[in-house]
């Protein structure tokens, strides 16, 4: 009698150790692996919902830093008129270098700059490259401007050089509120119960396949619990995109978010995918051999009668 609550029981380890493993894979040779991130999210920069976000931070951060600085330095304001006239050849000149073949260089060496402190700043830790500040996440820019004036004519290059903005002033934040906090704790948590799952659902499959009397359709049960566990996953990753991304209140950065979302959990959706596929095909087979044997024993013992 108490075996079947048991192997019940030992079932639900499995999915729940199903759910959080695979994702754990995923993460450790796409999140945590530099080649791999890089080579995931390394199409990006051209992508227009990023592009539109990246121009319209910088523009924003540029059209602060050229009033402030004017201020501060006591410029003409002559040249803030000016500044407002080369605007949308400056804008262009930062489009301009987003889409050439010559920043692709850039973003992936920038991507491997940032690749260790992204995955350290999850992790709750300080780094030299993304600035945390109380609730705040920004990432630096500055090269990104740097490559932009390459493209501008000498009128406005002269004109950003007398405002003269540095690497100190192109700050531009990318998590704040609530949301760095949330990462970081699902981040935690999923590390300390990563250890701890692989065992249990490890021990529990073990368990489940020993406790039953017929071991085949078991392990037809265990496919199936697998399923369920991936299942559970996918319907974790829409909760994530809600949290993450559908909480952003900017139409543009919501779109820019979602794009970079869905490209880094686009493998794992696909693995889920055929993962899941197979898992209810051999199960299913696993069923009709078992079906067949019992059937078969069944006409021998009846034979033997």
């Amino acid at each position: 009698m108490w075996k079947a609550p048991l192997r019940g029981f030992l079932l639900v380890l499995v999915v729940a150790g199903v759910a959080v493993l695979s994702l754990a894979l995923w993460a450790r040779y796409t999140v945590y692996d530099q080649d791999q991130f890089v080579s995931v999210v390394g199409g990006l920069s051209t992508d227009p919902a990023i592009q539109q976000v990246a121009v319209a931070r910088l523009m924003t951060e540029i059209d602060n830093q050229v009033a402030t600085q004017t201020a501060a330095q006591g410029l003409s304001p002559t040249v803030s008129i000016t500044y407002q006239m080369f605007r949308p050849q400056i804008q262009q000149g930062i489009i301009t270098a987003l889409n050439s073949p010559a920043y692709k260089p850039y973003w992936v060496a920038a991507l491997k700059q940032l690749h260790g402190p992204l995955t350290d700043l999850l992790k709750g830790n300080d780094t030299p490259y993304l600035k945390q500040t109380g609730n705040q996440v920004q990432v630096n820019l500055y090269t990104a401007y740097e490559l932009a004036q390459q493209n501008l004519p000498p009128q406005a290059l002269q004109l950003l050089q007398q405002v003269n903005i540095s690497s100190d002033n192109l700050w531009v934040t990318v998590l704040e509120g609530d949301q760095l906090a949330r990462v970081q704790r699902y981040v935690k948590l999923f590390n300390r119960t990563l250890a701890l799952a692989i065992i249990v659902s490890v021990l529990s499959a073990i368990g489940y396949v020993l406790l039953s009397s017929r071991k085949l359709r078991a392990v037809g049960w265990l496919l199936l619990a697998i399923g369920v566990g991936l299942l559970i996953q996918r319907f974790a990753l829409e909760y994530g995109k809600r949290q993450l991304v559908e909480a952003l209140k900017d139409t543009n950065e919501r779109s820019a978010a979602q794009v970079f979302y869905d490209t880094l959990v686009g493998d794992l959706r696909q693995f889920e995918l055929y993962a899941l596929i197979v898992a209810i095909g051999v199960a299913v087979a696993i069923f009709l051999v078992d079906y067949f044997m019992v059937q078969k024993k069944l006409q021998e013992v009846d034979a033997a009668a």
